[in-house]
């Protein structure tokens, strides 16, 4: 099966030098990209000034800030191929019975009690674990 984490970053800023240097930025994360395995649905979106109170939740006082300035979004998904080996019906009923699935998203964790059961990955293994480490960090590093 896979596994799809979404990211998304938001990236203030004050004035059109700092906008285009996030623009370079993430243009550039976006031509390399096809580095990292499983990247899907990249967009980077300018909300200008005075056009962003929608886009963000909840707290009024943040998005006043943002109003006054605006922010680029870079967002995108990543996936991770996870193959499992055949599992008994004892094996399912014992996992299933230690309860380690109650609180997961897919009802596993490849760290946990499950590992046994995982023969290979192909993609970011901190994908599957919750968070792609490592084009994440690319990103950030541009930035």
């Amino acid at each position: 099966h896979k596994v799809y984490t979404g990211v998304c970053v938001i990236i203030p800023y004050k004035d059109e030098m700092v906008k285009a240097h996030i623009i370079k930025a993430a243009k550039s994360f976006k031509e390399t990209s096809d580095g990292f395995f499983g990247i899907e649905n990249l967009d980077i979106t300018d909300h200008l000034p005075g056009n962003t109170d929608k886009c963000l939740p909840g707290n009024m006082d943040a998005a006043q800030n943002y109003n006054k300035y605006g922010f680029i979004k870079v967002s995108y998904s990543v996936y991770t191929d996870v193959h499992v080996v055949s599992m008994s019906d004892d094996e399912i009923r014992a996992y299933a019975a230690s309860k380690e699935p109650l609180d997961k998203a897919g009802a596993y964790a490849i760290q946990g009690g499950f590992a046994p059961y995982i023969s290979s990955i192909h993609g970011d293994y901190y994908n599957v674990v919750g968070l792609p480490a490592s084009s994440l960090y690319a990103l950030l590093k541009l930035l």
